[in-house]
């Protein structure tokens, strides 16, 4: 996977994240889930960005 490829998902988890912290600010999401939401999707960006993707392989950037 390049790593256009790892920032665009990335920055997709975290949209994800933000739209989980926005939907319990406006009442339609328990803050419970939110918090779990925000925190598994900063943990799978900084895997993401810092492996060579979800297979855990270390980053060799071949481009």
């Amino acid at each position: 996977m390049s790593r256009a490829a790892r920032i665009a998902i990335a920055v997709l988890i975290g949209l994800v994240g933000a739209g989980g912290v926005v939907s319990a600010i406006l009442g339609g999401l328990a803050w419970g889930f939110a918090l779990l939401l925000v925190s598994g999707a900063v943990v799978a960006v900084i895997k993401l960005l810092e492996s060579g993707g979800p297979e855990g392989a270390p980053f060799r950037d071949s481009d």
